[in-house]
């Protein structure tokens, strides 16, 4: 197995950093900009991380927290649910680096520990830019792109 494979994702986004951790934090905002799916963990190291589908009940991704640093860092060790086939993979690495750029933030979000090319890393690739354009809509806005669910590795079910 091959650790090696990394994708990442870099934004600027018109919201302070402590704005940006509270949209990666809250689960009734996460629930508005990721696929429907209400955010869940205590943030400390060790601790769980859950993704709750739009019903209440639906896992659709669990991990553990690695690092957490408001409004600079987040780190976390978590594997896809939604779908079959990618609660097969291996969990996956997620950084989110929060850097204040003059009034703005940029927002980077790196995906890694991949274990190939595998059905994870085809989801993380087509859905990432799609999630943290509608999270940039959503702070800057009001409004996230789009009401999306989560599909599998070839695309979107529903949509605008």
């Amino acid at each position: 197995m091959t650790h090696d494979i990394s994708f990442a994702y870099e934004t600027y986004i018109c919201a302070t950093p402590e704005r940006v951790w509270q949209a990666l934090t809250d689960g009734d905002l996460t629930a508005k900009y990721s696929f429907g799916s209400r955010v869940r963990s205590s943030w400390r190291p060790g601790d769980e991380i859950a993704f709750v589908g739009p019903d209440g009940t639906t896992c659709m991704s669990e991990g553990t927290i690695t690092e957490a640093i408001p409004g600079r860092r987040l780190v976390y060790r978590a594997r896809l649910l939604y779908d079959p086939e990618l609660a097969k993979d291996a969990p996956v690495r997620l950084t989110w680096e929060i850097t204040p750029f003059s009034d703005i933030s940029k927002v980077v979000m790196t995906h890694d520990e991949f274990t190939g090319e595998t059905a994870t890393y085809c989801a993380v690739t087509s859905a990432v830019p799609l999630m943290l354009s509608s999270l940039k809509s959503l702070l800057e806005t009001g409004e996230p792109l789009v009401a999306i669910s989560p599909g599998p590795c070839a695309g979107w079910e529903g949509g605008a």
